[in-house]
């Protein structure tokens, strides 16, 4: 590939040189050399290439990499099709110059935006405004928390109009979007009304701001209704369940851990053997996909008691690591990071489907005859 082209204009004496961007492998636009012969304007390209281009404002240089890389940033933004969230990145990366006090990008107030292109913006951790508040005042919001809400915005997108604006957005919608949740989707009163968070939570932040002056969901009533009870295991199927062979000591432990101390599954996940001793555990980190390590709920550390047999099955777990004893307890495949907390929950499921479970009569007349 040719690293430039010279040429002479029509109506101009001169030698003009484009590089060509290796890159995008497009040619630069053309710079006049000021030569009039071939030999002299190659003196000045092979000085530029080696020194960069001369910058007329302050007769410093500019080195042909930097002008290469601009030339691409520039070529990618008139190229690729940018959602809002893009634009608010570049927009942020551009302020964080010296030379940039302040960009206004249009509708990052809300007023002017289209309703699911600001709530995808809300939720995105890295650019939301939202979030950097939240941060600036001392409160916690993680990354995990942030994608669960994303998540939910598909029905949020699968129901209004591409075109609907914030400032457009009425009650009697939002009421009408509760009940296509209900009555087309099906979906239970707790995960509406975590759908609908998705959407209130960054409309009271917009009325708090002054963005708009009213907030749709202001008033806007909650489904209620229980959720399916979830059932526990009984002392006779704890018994069972732990004592015969899981087809992953990965799943078993923290199975047992959780079992008998508590533990959220992050903060089992985070553990290792440095924070283990023989009849406690010091709970100081929980462990997310989107945060990776990060502080206990409620930014609390907190000591808890174990039972010999319980440290016992960690050390064992440790000491099979294949990345040593002192990374993660619950490894993975790669080093760095520990499994992921479905791999202990289906070994749970496979455990289960190898027992026999007492009926509910049985389960019962069990519990009435340990309570009496």
């Amino acid at each position: 590939m040719r690293r430039f082209s010279y040429f002479k204009r029509k109506n101009s004496p001169y030698y003009y040189v484009q590089l060509r961007n290796p890159v995008t492998g497009k040619y630069l636009p053309p710079r006049s050399t000021r030569q009039k012969e071939v030999s002299e304007a190659l003196l000045v390209i092979s000085e530029w290439l080696k020194h960069g281009f001369p910058e007329a404002s302050d007769g410093g240089r500019k080195g042909i990499s930097d002008v290469i890389k601009l030339d691409t940033i520039l070529t990618y933004i008139k190229d690729t099709p940018l959602s809002f969230a893009d634009v608010q990145k570049i927009a942020e990366a551009l302020e964080k110059k010296e030379s940039v006090e302040s960009i206004q990008v249009k509708g990052q107030n809300g007023d002017s935006l289209k309703l699911v292109d600001f709530l995808e913006l809300f939720w995105d951790y890295d650019s939301s405004g939202y979030v950097r508040e939240k941060h600036a005042y001392g409160h916690s919001i993680g990354r995990r928390h942030c994608y669960e809400q994303s998540h939910r915005l598909k029905h949020w997108r699968s129901f209004f109009p591409g075109a609907v604006q914030v400032r457009d957005l009425t009650r009697t919608q939002l009421l009408e979007f509760q009940l296509y949740l209900k009555e087309k989707k099906g979906l239970s009163p707790k995960t509406i009304n975590m759908i609908l968070d998705a959407g209130t939570v960054a409309f009271a932040w917009l009325k708090e701001r002054g963005d708009i002056d009213e907030n749709p969901a202001e008033g806007l009533r909650k489904f209620s209704g229980r959720s399916t009870k979830r059932g526990i295991l009984s002392l006779d199927e704890v018994r069972s369940i732990f004592p015969i062979p899981w087809k992953d000591e990965r799943a078993r432990v923290p199975n047992l851990v959780a079992m008998t101390t508590g533990l959220r599954a992050g903060e089992i996940l985070a553990q290792k053997m440095k924070n283990v001793e023989e009849n406690k555990i010091h709970v100081r980190h929980s462990w997310s996909t989107q945060d990776g390590l990060k502080p206990p709920k409620n930014g609390e550390e907190r000591t808890v008691p174990i039972v010999k047999s319980v440290y016992t099955a960690l050390s064992r777990l440790a000491a099979h690591n294949p990345h040593g004893p002192n990374e993660y307890i619950i490894y993975q495949a790669n080093p760095g990071r520990p499994c992921d907390n479905k791999v202990f929950c289906e070994g749970l499921y496979d455990a289960l489907a190898n027992i026999k479970l007492p009926n509910e009569v049985e389960r019962r007349e069990k519990q009435k005859e340990m309570l009496s």
